[in-house]
């Protein structure tokens, strides 16, 4: 089915900054070539992978056993393992292994469990934990003798004492299977006082996800990157029956499950009785090969599209990562409206020149304000990156997703940004170094691909951010021609603090380099990094007519701030107060400083808002399309913001000029002008007005975690995914102990 979606917004829109009339503090002269936007989701699209159930297979699959059938632990066989301290208790009940320890201890499988190194893939442990975010699996195989220090892992774990499935990747692991055949024996060790009730202990294969269907929808990783796949069981081919439209193009990306046996895609169309193959390659199990096939000599005709998988026996599995018919306009006047969201990490709007901060911290975002929209007073829902990231996307409070707050996957109700681009034609992709990002198998809903990148210490680069640099570039070759949604997730400014030796321009009265020093280092380094991203959009010529949005997941604490140097914790203003920067020429006014309460759950209905599209009546978030039109103003000024840390008994109201901040019930109240420190409290003074504040805070905490107990109502658990290099950069970044 194509999707052809009605913009009202953008729908005759030939952007020369249009006289929107604005409330600016102060006005940049901005002069540029007028660009014509065709409307969000003009360009026909049939993704092939939502069409599935339309087509027609002939598949042919291996007979295979399924892992997770012939090696599942549990009930009496959980009742066998045993505790290193007496001091440890352990008992079964209802099948579950439960086990309480005083302090470090360990449980201890018998040595018979002949685990199949060749066959294993995900070890899925489902169990409860509480007092620890981290155990420790160990293992032992047929060669050797005792459990070795090299044979083990750090599994970072959720410990709010509900039941969760963890899918810890053990194919990945280092020493799993060399020089193993067999694993006799597992260990899960904890490293404090802690309870942990274990329901099932289970082995699956890579082949596991695939083995009830002859074809289907999953997302898959490869190395670094998940992709959203369409995959077949090979030899076998998937035939569509599609109308061509003009100027349409087949995109979409190859691999294989196993080197062996080897596969060869083909893509052919069947027009008036004649086949004509259009692709024919080998791909790899190793990493993704992108293909683009040409469908122009069929324009106006109904064909048979053919996806073919040939293999010299049967066994291996072929992957389609999106594959999608899409329509490229060359000599079109109009331009598609992209989007690309910039996250920076703990990134404080204060410490920026372009708010008002004394050093020449960020010279591209003061330049990038002075041609777009600049926010003064834009709040984080969260101090910290995992339900900051998930309220971001989806447009709601944490206390309703709930992710970082005792769960680990978005409701099925929540839509998120990137499923609603999706379904409307975009191409849509995350590109992060944070491990608390989307990944595969974790907030990536409605994504294309997620890819993670490793995070590197300055003195093994060349002082940029070299892999995300590369992938950000490399998606945007590749996806120039048609609507994109990007989300990019960068690192320079969480600690641990490493600038390269360019950046480090700041130092202290004493000529040593202070944290606060290191930290504006670090935001000269991330503010470089962002000038490389502008420069690829500009060099493709995509610059003006993409969305840019530049913002940050959450603040950051530093010596001396209130509540002390960091991040997560409690919502101190230092830690929620964060930059937003909007960018689209002739749409969003040149110059434009707002000083509104706004929030960054408020993006993600603005940026439909500027597409053209309905309000979702999910989001909390305003779109601040009528503040920057000058529509309207006191509404927005005068509005509750909210954010919470850690827990939901530590809370922060802003609303007009008074921030309102509840530490586990004793809460205080600061006017907002007096600058970030929370050191003068008026709630005395102000009494009427704290109590009113402090009650409509209650009201908002209570409505929210009923809407999110509403929503996690009768659901069932998704599998949580665990690999060795999360669990690394989780450890690296200061989340895991």
């Amino acid at each position: 089915m194509e999707r052809t979606v009605p913009c009202l917004a953008l729908a005759s829109l030939c952007i020369v900054a249009c006289g929107i009339s604005c409330q600016p503090h102060e006005q940049h002269e901005h002069v540029s070539t007028p660009t014509i936007l065709e409307p969000a989701g003009a360009r026909p699209t049939y993704r092939f992978d939502d069409n599935l159930g339309k087509a027609a297979m002939n598949i042919r699959r291996a007979t295979r056993q399924q892992g997770g059938a012939r090696n599942k632990l549990q009930g009496a066989d959980l009742a066998t393992w045993t505790t290193g301290k007496y001091s440890s208790t352990r008992v079964v009940d209802n099948g579950s292994l439960s086990f309480e320890t005083e302090g470090c201890d360990v449980l201890t499988s018998p040595p018979a469990l002949n685990i199949s190194v060749k066959d294993a893939a995900l070890l899925a442990v489902r169990m409860k934990v509480a007092g620890t975010n981290k155990v420790t699996l160990a293992w032992r195989g047929d060669a050797e003798d005792r459990f070795d220090e090299s044979a083990k892992a750090d599994v970072a774990v959720s410990p709010t004492g509900e039941w969760e499935t963890y899918e810890i990747r053990v194919a990945s692991l280092k020493g799993w299977s060399v020089p193993n055949t067999f694993i006799k024996q597992l260990q899960i060790a904890v490293p404090m006082k802690a309870r942990i009730e274990i329901e099932s202990v289970c082995v699956k294969s890579r082949y596991d996800q695939f083995m009830h269907q002859d074809a289907g929808v999953i997302h898959y990783g490869i190395r670094d990157e998940g992709r959203l796949c369409l995959f077949m069981h090979a030899p076998g081919e998937i035939r569509y029956r599609v109308d061509v439209f003009e100027g349409a193009k087949i995109s979409t990306g190859l691999a294989t499950v196993d080197p062996v046996p080897p596969v060869t895609f083909g893509i052919s169309v069947d027009a008036s009785g004649e086949t004509m193959a259009l692709l024919e390659d080998r791909a790899s199990s190793s990493e993704w090969r992108d293909e683009i096939v040409d469908l122009s000599a069929y324009v106006g005709n109904e064909v048979d599209v053919v996806f073919k998988a040939d293999c010299p026996s049967p066994g291996n599995i072929a992957l389609w990562s999106s594959p999608a018919m899409f329509q490229v306009r060359p000599h079109a006047p109009e331009k598609p409206l992209n989007i690309v969201w910039y996250v920076v990490d703990a990134l404080r709007a204060d410490h920026l020149d372009v708010y008002g901060y004394p050093r020449n911290t960020a010279p591209v975002m003061r330049e990038l304000a002075a041609e777009g929209a600049r926010f003064t007073r834009c709040f984080s829902p969260s101090t910290w990156t995992k339900p900051s990231i998930a309220s971001m996307l989806t447009g709601v409070s944490p206390l309703v997703h709930r992710i970082g707050l005792g769960n680990e996957t978005l409701p099925a109700a929540l839509t998120t940004l990137p499923e609603q681009l999706r379904n409307t034609g975009y191409t849509t992709a995350s590109i992060t170094q944070s491990p608390l990002g989307p990944r595969n198998g974790y907030l990536d809903r409605g994504f294309d691909s997620v890819r993670v990148t490793k995070r590197q210490r300055v003195a093994r680069s060349d002082g940029n951010n070299s892999a995300l640099a590369a992938s950000i570039s490399s998606f945007l070759d590749r996806c120039q021609t048609r609507p994109f949604f990007l989300l990019a997730h960068t690192l320079e400014t969480h600690g641990p603090y490493w600038p390269p030796a360019r950046y480090r321009s700041f130092q202290s009265t004493n000529g040593e380099a202070s944290q606060t020093d290191l930290y504006d280092a670090c935001v000269l380094w991330a503010d470089a990094n962002l000038g490389m991203l502008i420069n690829k959009l500009q060099d493709l010529g995509l610059y003006d007519h993409t969305i840019l949005i530049v913002t940050a997941d959450h603040g950051q604490g530093l010596e001396g701030d209130e509540g002390g140097p960091g991040h997560m914790g409690k919502p101190y203003r230092a830690r929620i107060h964060v930059p937003l920067l909007l960018h689209l020429p002739g749409a969003i006014p040149a110059g434009l400083v707002l000083d509104a309460n706004v929030q960054t759950i408020d993006i993600v209905p603005t940026v439909l808002d500027l597409l053209g599209f309905p309000a979702n009546r999910q989001f909390q978030g305003m779109t601040l399309l009528p503040l920057i039109r000058n529509q309207t103003y006191d509404v927005y000024r005068e509005r509750s913001v909210f954010s919470i840390g850690e827990c939901s008994q530590d809370a922060a109201m802003v609303k007009g000029n008074w921030f309102l901040f509840n530490d586990n019930g004793n809460a205080s109240l600061t006017y907002l002008p007096t600058g970030p420190g929370q050191r003068q409290n008026l709630a005395v003074e102000q009494e009427a007005l704290f109590k009113t504040l402090a009650e409509e805070m209650a009201r908002y905490v209570a409505q929210q975690e009923a809407v999110g107990t509403a929503l996690r109502t009768s659901e069932s658990s998704t599998p949580f995914p665990v690999d060795a290099d999360t669990t690394e950069q989780l450890k690296a970044l200061g989340y895991l102990q």
